[in-house]
């Protein structure tokens, strides 16, 4: 009989220790903190690097990396009571944001050709290099179709220069929120 007492007393304790987490995780979300431009001298089939100010470079083999820092936050439920217990970690930015993009404007800092004076938009000359895996590119999403943060769009020149010259990229992001970042690029020498 005691054997048994004393099993259910340690039996108790252990009852106790059941799941509180739930089945379905904490949603977790990020923030878009900012904005980043590089310009990467990325020839076909070989390794891109960061470009230095006043390189040269050609505009077949110029890169426009676009990269957004984020900060991850959770809305879990804080947990009180008197027992201790573990939950499994979250996937990080598992629901992703409710930011949006409202607008995003690249220029640049010098004449291109006639029809893009220095200031003027060069969306129209712009094309998507690189699409991440699984990536939705819909109207004002900054996120991946997974639900994480976008972490980089690469950008390539459709159209070349008039002229060899200087060259200075800037990105202006601007979200639904409000939020505006800009980013640009070193100055560089870009070559027809």
């Amino acid at each position: 009989m005691k054997r048994i007492l004393l099993l259910l007393l340690l039996w108790a304790p252990l009852y106790a220790c059941e799941d509180e987490c739930g089945s379905e995780p904490a949603l977790a979300y990020f923030d878009v903190e900012g904005a980043n431009l590089f310009a990467l001298n990325s020839p076909a089939n070989q390794t891109s690097r960061s470009i230095v100010p006043n390189e040269s470079v050609s505009r077949p083999n110029l890169l426009l990396a676009m990269s957004l820092p984020v900060r991850y936050y959770s809305s879990a439920p804080a947990r009180g009571g008197n027992r201790a217990y573990a939950c499994s970690p979250l996937e990080p930015g598992q629901l992703g944001t409710d930011e949006r993009v409202d607008s995003l404007t690249i220029r640049s800092r010098f004449d291109y050709d006639a029809q893009h004076p220095a200031g003027s938009s060069l969306n129209d000359l712009v094309a998507l290099d690189y699409l991440p895996s699984g990536l939705i590119l819909e109207p004002n999403r900054i996120a991946e179709a997974n639900g994480q943060p976008l972490k980089q769009l690469n950008f390539r020149l459709r159209r070349a220069p008039t002229a060899s010259g200087p060259q200075q990229f800037r990105v202006r992001l601007r979200l639904t929120n409000g939020e505006v970042y800009t980013a640009e690029t070193v100055s560089f020498t870009l070559l027809p």
